[in-house]
């Protein structure tokens, strides 16, 4: 006779069935299902169904184990959100704060760059006032093309730094198929 059909299991009901089931609140398995294994298998077969992998990712634990927080510790789950919160606040603040750093220092050697170029420049127009033509010539034009060229590889940089950007965000996040998998993990059998 099923499990369903079977006499015992249905007169659990009511009082008996919650008595039952808060003695063993805590296992997977109802304790009316662990009564009608034969005890010579019962903790092979309990230790076989409990064996599971799960795995979650995320900032804060999947909901049932914060739930399972909760049931122990009144409160635990507001804390688990609340330093989830705190942790994501003070990411964005390190963020923010390399940001505003590199910006700082992208500023300042532009300002750094642009005095030492017109600081050269002034000493090769000085020169051409002196008589040393040849050499404010080549100060000058030297100095325009270094800073033409800083101009140019900056501007190719950044726009094959955003062109990689928008690959990436186009490109989809596939796992490879279990196949091409089943080849890597192979044991060498030559050995």
């Amino acid at each position: 006779m099923s499990p369903a059909g079977d006499p015992e299991v249905e007169s659990l009901s009511g009082d008996e069935s919650r008595e039952n089931s808060e003695a063993d609140e805590d296992s997977p398995i109802p304790s009316n299902l662990i009564q009608h294994i034969p005890e010579e298998i019962r903790p092979a077969l309990i230790q076989h169904l409990l064996f599971y992998r799960e795995q979650y990712t995320g900032p804060i634990a999947h909901p049932r184990i914060v739930a399972g927080y909760e049931k122990y510790q009144s409160g635990s789950a507001d804390r688990i959100l609340t330093l989830a919160e705190e942790q994501q606040r003070h990411r964005f603040e390190l963020e923010r704060l390399g940001l505003e750093a590199a910006i700082q220092r992208d500023r300042r050697g532009t300002y750094l760059g642009f005095m030492l170029s017109m600081a050269i420049i002034a000493m090769g127009i000085y020169a051409i006032a002196v008589g040393v033509a040849l050499a404010g010539v080549a100060v000058v034009g030297g100095t325009a093309a270094t800073v033409a060229g800083v101009y140019v590889y900056s501007h190719r940089r950044s726009r094959q730094e955003l062109r990689e950007k928008r690959a990436s965000l186009k490109r989809p996040a596939v796992a490879p198929a279990l196949s091409d998998r089943a080849d890597e993990a192979e044991p060498d059998s030559s050995s």
